[in-house]
């Protein structure tokens, strides 16, 4: 297979693309927005007929002869276009993959307004095609997403956290989720402001201090209990 550096640091692992796959079985056609070297194609070209876009020719390259080397080439085609002009006319029956682009000159960008392009593109997406399904950083601000009726799936893998997904529309299973790979393992749940009044007991620490999976702990905000120091 084919790849370049930044592009083999900037692809999604095998398990983790695999699995956010299999949310899009329901689809005959999937677009890959901002497919780069295919590392998510390929997984999509396993659950339904894949159409890769990225405005990278050498990058394009490479996706194409991974898909011949992998045997994938009846399932999925690859094409450049520009993510803000689409090359496809959306239609209700596809589903949408967005990957954008979250580094520039070797520098991570954070705010998902800073993407290349911005997030809020999706908008205008989902007024043709409601599915659509997003990865961004997992260290992602929540704030930033507030306006998004949207699912947020945290998921890890082998104990490190590997990403955050945005389900938009029928892909939407929860509010918040997080998912443990490889074994699947997930929990899903409402943020924290829906359920008032209810927090967990705090007290010293025992014996053993157990630490939850950063997926889990992104899953809800986490509360700290500020102490009053009494009056001399």
């Amino acid at each position: 297979m084919y790849f370049t550096r930044p592009a083999l640091e900037q692809a999604t692992a095998y398990p983790v693309s695999s699995y956010r796959a299999e949310r899009f079985r329901p689809y005959q056609e999937v677009l890959d927005l901002g497919c780069s070297i295919g590392g998510d194609t390929f997984s999509l070209a396993q659950a339904a007929f894949t159409f890769g876009v990225d405005l990278d020719p050498l990058r394009l390259a490479m996706a194409r002869a991974n898909l011949r080397e992998l045997g994938l080439e009846e399932r999925a085609l690859v094409v450049q276009g520009d993510l803000l002009r689409l090359p496809f006319r959306l239609a209700q029956g596809m589903a949408l993959f967005f990957d954008p682009a979250r580094r520039t000159q070797q520098q991570r960008i954070y705010s998902v307004q800073d993407y290349l392009p911005p997030l809020d593109v999706v908008n205008d997406w989902l007024q043709s095609c409601p599915s659509v399904g997003v990865k961004i950083s997992p260290g992602v601000s929540l704030a930033e997403l507030s306006e998004y009726q949207v699912e947020i799936e945290f998921i890890s893998l082998d104990g490190e956290l590997k990403e955050a997904a945005l389900w938009f529309g029928p892909l939407r299973t929860a509010e918040r989720r997080a998912t443990l790979l490889p074994d699947k393992h997930t929990l899903a749940g409402l943020p924290d402001d829906r359920r008032e009044g209810e927090r967990l007991p705090i007290h010293e620490p025992q014996t053993y201090l157990y630490e939850p999976d950063p997926a889990v702990l992104r899953l809800v905000p986490i509360f700290i209990k500020t102490l009053t120091p009494r009056a001399a």
